[in-house]
């Protein structure tokens, strides 16, 4: 394979984003190679990244390609969608609409053990609005 059979596409600063360049044309019938790959993969900011090539033939229709591959929006979550790691949300459907529900327990006719759930608090279950699920916090 020589480097006049081929013509540049585009450069990408690392081996793997190159192979997915790669594996999308492959994806609609478009043959592609990464020239200095095996280098590239220790040396990369030293060589400036690596250059995917394709047949002169082919380079419009891949251009096009990765263009609309790029042109997706991205989706915007928002903030009150944003778990965090303090977020109560539901483990089944990842909903944050969450409703908490204490257990009601009887009185102890012992009274350290009534002592103790006020010092230790109640039990509490957790429901999701959203799907139904239950749980135990």
């Amino acid at each position: 394979m020589s480097n006049g059979d081929w013509v540049k596409l585009e450069n990408y600063p690392t081996l793997i984003a190159g192979e997915l360049a790669k594996s999308t044309l492959a994806l609609s019938g478009i043959e592609a190679e990464i020239f200095d790959g095996e280098i590239a993969n220790l040396y990369t900011t030293a060589l400036g990244g690596v250059n995917l090539m394709v047949k002169p033939e082919n380079l419009e229709a891949a251009r096009e390609i990765l263009q609309s591959e790029h042109d997706v929006e991205d989706y915007v979550v928002p903030e009150a969608e944003i778990i965090t790691a303090t977020s109560t949300y539901c483990s089944k459907c990842h909903s944050k609409d969450v409703e908490t529900r204490k257990i009601a327990r009887k009185p102890s006719p012992i009274f350290i053990v009534n002592l103790l759930g006020k010092w230790f608090g109640d039990k509490k279950t957790m429901h999701c609005r959203h799907c139904g699920n239950t749980w135990s916090s």
